[in-house]
């Protein structure tokens, strides 16, 4: 209480005892008090943040590209804070098991997780999510964003995509079945838009991993795979397999001679994408104490040349542009969906 509102008080009541204005004082000192205890807590959290493990759940298994980016984001957050980095692989569902367990967690810094571009297709998919991909979640940072390819034997008669698709449609029984990660996997629904867009009918083959489809692939029971670049530039540079396409904006500079599916289908374009979210209410300062030390993790030129040397885009965006992004995604996933589709059933 003010000043001018205690004086106030007592020239209306002159009258007044003085015990009655001293637990007047009093309370008025025990409000303003209670008011600053209870905003220091919100002042020192990013101050002695953080003070114990942290539990990092990833929603996938163990070996894919987000496990791979969440291991080494835990391991540079742990030497740079001293604090355990705990990776939790929660897999199954398409992503949505171990991302309900984030978005469950409590909000308190100590509960975050990476989620994939899985997380952006999910609200137009059925079986629904068991929560708002937008509304229950806490978005700390985008970490990276790729390009995926379409790749087969090095002995596949098509040099592109659109020679690829005439084979696809001339011959579909051995050249039409391509293998993905999952069904409703950016690389899925990539080729559903091609389908889509070129009236081909490229015949989709779901794997738990892109590892097991890579290896068919390579033993000659699958003709085509769509996958991060990242995770099939050491077959491209081996010499094991071809590259038809990437679904980039442009031609990678890792890759010149290859077209991007953009120059047939323009205006066309897709990407994976690997970001760090929480659940929703998480204290503002950690979350920017959080986006800032990735940041700043990835500014080492070493680390950042390790993954753009592979074609991970790495842009690291604050929480409110990574939130927004979400939102764009989701509705670019949703029109390429419900046009094909595709349902998780």
């Amino acid at each position: 209480m003010s000043g001018t509102k205690k004086l106030h008080l007592e020239k209306l009541h002159p009258d007044m005892p003085s015990t009655r204005r001293g637990v007047l004082k009093a309370a008025c000192a025990a409000i303003a008090l209670a008011g600053t205890a209870t905003s220091l807590p919100a002042r020192s959290q990013a101050k002695d943040y953080p003070s114990k493990p942290i539990r990092f759940i990833v929603p996938f298994a163990v070996g894919g590209t987000t496990d791979v980016l969440a291991r080494v984001i835990g391991q540079q957050l742990t030497q740079a804070w001293g604090q355990a980095v705990v990776i939790e692989n929660k897999g199954g569902g398409g992503g949505m098991i171990g991302t309900d367990l984030i978005a469950r967690a409590p909000a308190d810094g100590y509960n975050i997780g990476m989620v994939a571009s899985s997380h952006a297709v999910q609200p137009s998919m059925k079986p629904l999510p068991p929560y708002d991909a937008l509304n229950d979640f806490t978005f700390i940072t985008l970490v990276a964003r790729i390009p995926k390819v379409i790749i087969g034997k090095p002995d596949v008669p098509a040099s592109n995509l659109k020679e690829l698709i005439e084979l696809a449609k001339t011959n579909p029984d051995k050249y039409a079945s391509y293998g993905t990660s999952g069904i409703g996997s950016a690389s899925h629904l990539t080729m559903e838009l091609i389908n889509e867009k070129t009236g081909s009918r490229f015949v989709h083959i779901p794997y738990k991993s892109t590892g097991t489809a890579l290896s068919d692939l390579e033993g000659g029971q699958l003709p085509l795979v769509v996958a991060d670049i990242s995770l099939v530039m050491p077959l491209v540079k081996a010499g094991k397999v071809k590259v038809f396409a990437t679904t980039g904006e442009s031609r990678l500079q890792l890759l010149p001679e290859v077209g991007a599916m953009n120059e047939l289908l323009k205006g066309q374009s897709t990407y994976e994408t690997y970001g760090i979210v929480g659940p929703k209410g998480m204290p503002a300062d950690i979350v920017r104490k959080l986006q800032a030390q990735v940041r700043k993790m990835f500014e080492q030129p070493e680390l950042r040349e390790r993954y753009t040397s592979v074609g991970m885009e790495l842009p690291i965006m604050p929480p409110e542009e990574y939130r927004e992004f979400v939102k764009n995604d989701i509705a670019h996933w949703a029109r390429i969906i419900d046009t094909s589709g595709v349902t998780l059933n």
